[in-house]
């Protein structure tokens, strides 16, 4: 926590805390290390990355993503997603589905689901309880 420039007493508070931004996105970098990545995947949902760094050289993507398409707002497409998971754990998702609501479990999870912390699978279903917990509990704010 020293990085942050904040306690253990204030992270586990209930007051909001507020970060140095350069901390923070170092924080992000970090986490972003430790996510499923799938190049080929991330190539072809970035035709304009891929135009420069190349479809198969899966390090050189990551770092794009690492460094600035996460702050561009660029998705990683989750090549672990399970649907059959992802359906038994989100009826509210399945009800839209079948009402034609949407084009797929998936792309449920890419655009909305990600961001509202649901699991993509089992796999990684108690890292993303994990960041929800996290998130519900604290701003991370810059004053």
């Amino acid at each position: 926590m020293q990085i942050l420039g904040i306690s253990g007493d204030q992270l586990r508070g209930s007051s909001d805390i507020s970060v140095n931004p350069p901390a923070l996105m170092l924080l992000i970098k970090q986490a972003l290390h430790g996510i499923p990545f799938d190049g080929e995947l991330y190539a072809k949902n970035n035709p304009d990355v891929a135009k420069v760094y190349g479809s198969r050289d899966t390090n050189a993507l990551r770092r794009h993503f690492i460094e600035r398409g996460y702050i561009e707002g660029r998705q990683v497409p989750y090549a672990g997603f399970d649907p059959e998971y992802y359906a038994a754990k989100n009826s509210d998702v399945v009800k839209s589905y079948l009402a034609g609501e949407l084009k797929s479990l998936y792309n449920h999870y890419a655009a909305t689901g990600i961001n509202e912390f649901r699991a993509p699978s089992a796999e990684v279903e108690s890292s993303v309880a994990g960041w929800a917990d996290l998130s519900r509990r604290k701003k991370l704010v810059k004053n």
